[in-house]
């Protein structure tokens, strides 16, 4: 076996114990930390249930694929903005802190997760009214697993709302007009 020197890995020992003294532990209990981890749970779970569908139903359309891309896809760039946060990295070199891409990721991600979950609903109604299945406990289990990812992806797409708001409101309070009053001395009964 060849031995890697300590430079050559990956996680080194100084490396993770820099990671261990920059957790940001006010970040998990911050109302941000608990909205990007629900974020995170919500899409997650859409996305195994679905996952799951695909498992009792061997065939599947287009809208599947589209869905699970791009929850992967949203679900992998939360993952890296919570790490960014968690581990308080160096928020000054990194653009994805930023407030206007933080408005634009959650607006953007927002409204495609709306859509998404949309689109998927209508696939439920039409698994529930298709009439080919078997018989009804197959039919439930189905229609069950897509509604959870439509649920679900509901409420990913109510918290990414929710995220957008707070995000657009600390903007709004940040850039607050900072007023200029110039003050004139007024002469007293002593100047007189």
């Amino acid at each position: 076996m060849d031995n890697v020197s300590d430079t050559k890995r990956p996680f080194t020992p100084e490396f993770l114990r820099l990671l261990r003294n920059n957790i940001n532990k006010d970040y998990l209990k911050s109302y941000k930390g608990f909205l990007r981890m629900a974020q995170l749970v919500t899409l997650v779970t859409a996305f195994s249930a679905l996952a799951h569908y695909k498992i009792i139903v061997s065939s599947t359309n287009l809208m599947y694929y589209i869905f699970m891309t791009a929850t992967t896809i949203i679900c992998l760039a939360n993952l890296v903005l919570f790490c960014v946060s968690f581990f308080s990295l160096d928020k000054k070199k990194l653009p994805i802190t930023s407030k206007k891409f933080i408005i634009i990721y959650s607006a953007f991600s927002g409204h495609l997760l709306l859509v998404l979950s949309s689109l998927l609903a209508v696939e439920a109604a039409q698994v529930k009214s298709n009439t080919t299945v078997q018989s009804i406990t197959q039919k439930c289990i189905k229609c069950s697993k897509i509604n959870i990812a439509a649920v679900f992806g509901f409420l990913s797409w109510i918290l990414f709302t929710v995220e957008l708001i707070q995000n657009l409101m600390q903007c709004r309070c940040g850039k607050t007009k900072v007023s200029h009053v110039d003050v004139q001395e007024f002469e007293t009964a002593e100047h007189i």
